[in-house]
């Protein structure tokens, strides 16, 4: 709304009478003062609908590049407001969805050693390349780990109780299972 809107919708809050008619006195003065502000706070309002996006943001640009890790390798500090728009733009909309090497520093990170391979469907050497053995494989990966992951009890780290020693894998099919593609398969072999 405007600062005009604003002041006769503060005239009209004013109870009637002749006392509240000052013409340009202090009460109209007050009340394109309060209008003013009311307006300037709307003002804000719509800016921050703005700025909630991240390509017309502008005030918010550096909180929206600290979320999104930014600047970075690819992109430099120093750069226009608009070459920064695009690489937040484009960090927040890529595909970082689990891959291999991914899951390989997660398995990893959990202490296992684990090797995956990604299956494809075989196809005839004709040139048609008809699928044969079925279309299932090409959304098969394959986690090589150990037959007995063992994971050993550690002073400080452990509790009374615990077992001295854990020959398992639940753990690495749980946390492979979770960050796996929604459409692989996961199969585990174990050697």
């Amino acid at each position: 709304m405007t600062v005009a809107q604003y002041r006769e919708h503060l005239r009209a809050l004013l109870p009637p009478g002749r006392a509240l008619e000052d013409g340009d006195g202090l009460l109209t003065q007050l009340l394109e003062g309060m209008a003013e502000e009311l307006a300037r706070v709307d003002g804000r309002g719509d800016a921050l609908i703005a700025e909630s996006l991240p390509d017309s943001t502008l005030e918010l640009l550096p909180d929206w590049e600290r979320v999104a890790d930014l600047p970075d390798d690819c992109t430099p500090a120093g750069q226009t407001v608009e070459a920064r728009r695009t690489a937040l733009i484009a960090r927040l909309t890529a595909n970082s969805g689990p891959s291999i090497p991914f899951l390989l520093s997660l398995a990893a990170s959990l202490g296992y050693t684990v090797q995956i391979v990604k299956r494809y469907a075989r196809r005839y050497r004709a040139a048609l390349g008809d699928v044969y053995g079925g279309n299932d494989w090409q959304f098969v990966w394959e986690v090589h780990a150990p037959l007995n992951t063992v994971t050993y009890r550690r002073f400080g780290n452990s509790t009374y109780g615990e077992a001295y020693a854990s020959w398992q894998n639940d753990v690495l099919e749980c946390v492979m299972r979770q960050h796996n593609p929604a459409d692989l398969q996961v199969n585990f072999i174990y050697s």
